[in-house]
């Protein structure tokens, strides 16, 4: 079956290709994909991780560098040293504000900070009642809640630990969780209104893969989901959530793998009953 993630003749291959090359040579130095393996447990033995201790070393550095105000924020430890904020996930975010008289986030994988510390001035400036709580793995958590927390941004082990959420994002990191299905089960029972699954791979099948993160960012390798897009949407109306909107944020979110079109894409979805 033909569709936007399939090429379906010769000329289209050859334009594909050809726009692929060109976003290509915008994320080569820093990301590649390979493979298709048959499980995630597979692939992850053939991958180094985000727990390796030179990684989260350069991440923690970068983020009190941000924290002194010394850049604006960091991703994957690598520094930004320009304000550039994510205008359509702040648009929803003030939705979500306007709607409920307050805001509170659970950032699934949210790193130190990355996207609040993106957005802070926006948010804080706009937002008078904000809580911004990310959940992570432990070794992230225990540095966050000793050198980076404070009134509003908050460090968790788990989303149970979170009382209070009115929209959850996970901000890249729904495709590197093995149980993903688990955690979108977990939201749907608590019945949080609005669901950001932000810069998410998808094309029209779903398979495993691995993503080799280079310099200048570091060195790393992780298993990934490819997620058939059709799939990710009836999972999530099958537990409460309609589609809102879906966007691709940078053009370079997109490469070819294999025979396949992967996009980057983000998709908006809210809570059939709020």
């Amino acid at each position: 079956m033909f569709d936007e993630y399939t090429f379906t003749s010769r000329e289209m291959l050859r334009q594909k290709i050809e726009r692929c090359l060109t976003f290509w040579r915008n994320r080569q130095a820093m990301v590649s994909f390979e493979g298709r393996f048959p499980s995630f447990e597979i692939a992850k033995e053939k991958c180094g991780g985000y727990e390796e201790d030179t990684i989260f070393e350069k991440v923690k550095s970068a983020a009190i560098s941000v924290k002194e105000g010394k850049a604006c924020y960091e991703r994957d430890g690598y520094l930004f040293y320009e304000k550039d904020y994510y205008l359509q996930l702040l648009a929803i975010l003030y939705s979500v504000f306007l709607e409920y008289g307050e805001l509170n986030v659970i950032d699934f994988g949210g790193s130190m900070g990355s996207t609040y510390f993106q957005n802070k001035d926006k948010l804080i400036n706009i937002i008078d009642k904000i809580k911004w709580n990310i959940v992570e793995q432990k070794h992230f958590v225990d540095f966050g809640k000793e050198y980076l927390e404070d009134e509003i941004l908050k460090f968790y082990y788990a989303i149970d630990e979170i009382e209070k959420c009115n929209c959850v994002i996970f901000g890249s990191s729904l495709q590197y969780l093995e149980n993903y299905k688990v955690f979108l089960t977990k939201i749907a029972e608590r019945k949080i209104p609005y669901l950001v699954i932000d810069r998410l791979p998808v094309s029209n099948e779903t398979w495993v893969s691995i993503e080799y993160v280079h310099e200048p960012i570091y060195e790393a390798s992780y298993p990934l989901y490819i997620l058939s897009e059709n799939d990710l949407i009836s999972l999530l109306r099958d537990i409460g959530y309609v589609l809102e909107q879906t966007w691709i944020k940078e053009v370079g979110e997109v490469w070819q793998v294999d025979n396949k079109l992967v996009k980057e894409k983000t998709f908006l979805f809210v809570r059939g009953e709020k």
